[in-house]
Formats: structure tokens, C-alpha cells, sequence
């Protein structure tokens, strides 16, 4: 395949975009649904609340403006989405071994393990290079 047509929003890359569109939707729904139901016990859903509510709704609103980024193909949006995979992959190793309860804590592994491969598509993936070029 010819490198001019590694362009635009496409294959692995809009596979990721609805990937992360959805997981995004699936929080948005989710999180405030935890919160209203579980308030009383709101120290059991979070172990840190004070600290994670706010890394949480940050990270939500960093994986938006990394969306908007990818939609008007800023060059931003490499840069954005490497730091936010990066950030996934870093919680997801702290909870990893910070969850002591077996089996939940295995639930991470998938999730370091993608979020790598992401970031190295975003690394090497010549689309992204011919894409975010603005």
C-alpha cells in the first residue's frame, strides 16, 4: 500500500476512536450512576475519593479534548493520546499490584497490555504520521 493512502481517519485509528467514544459514553453513564447509588458507601467504590473523583473527571476531560484533537486532525493529537495511553497504562500498573484482591486485580492486565500496543501504534503507525500533520 502506498503511503498516500495511509491518510485520514481510518482502520486501527478509527477503530480506536470508537473504542474510545464508547468507553467514554459507558463512564459518563456509569460513574454518576455509581456515585448516586452507592453515596453512602462512596469510600468502598473509591478507595481515595477526594483524590480519584478528580484524576478521574480530569482524565474524562483530557480524553475529550485528545477526541476533538483526532477529529480536526491536530498534529496535538499524537502528542495528547500517547500522554493519555500512557496515563491508563501507569493506573492500570499502581492498581494492579495496589488491588491485593485475587481475581480482580488480573482484570488490569488486558489493559496494560492494549494500552501498550496503542501507544506504540501511535509511535510507529505511518497513518498517524500522514494524518495529524496540521
Amino acid at each position: 500500500m502506498k503511503n498516500h493512502k495511509l491518510k485520514g481517519i481510518r482502520g486501527w485509528l478509527l477503530l480506536y476512536i470508537i473504542l474510545s467514544i464508547s468507553s467514554l459514553v459507558n463512564f459518563l453513564i456509569l460513574m454518576p450512576l455509581i456515585i448516586l447509588l452507592e453515596k453512602d458507601k462512596i469510600n468502598t467504590v473509591f478507595n481515595y475519593p477526594f483524590i480519584e473523583i478528580p484524576l478521574t473527571i480530569l482524565s474524562t476531560l483530557f480524553t475529550i479534548v485528545s477526541l476533538i484533537y483526532i477529529i480536526k486532525k491536530k498534529k496535538k493529537a499524537i502528542t495528547s493520546n500517547i500522554i493519555l495511553l500512557e496515563y491508563a497504562v501507569f493506573s492500570n500498573i499502581i492498581y494492579l499490584f495496589y488491588l491485593k484482591e485475587y481475581p480482580y486485580n488480573l482484570a488490569n492486565i488486558p489493559a496494560i497490555i492494549i494500552g501498550i500496543l496503542w501507544i506504540i501504534y501511535w509511535h510507529k503507525s505511518k497513518r498517524v504520521k500522514n494524518t495529524f500533520v496540521k
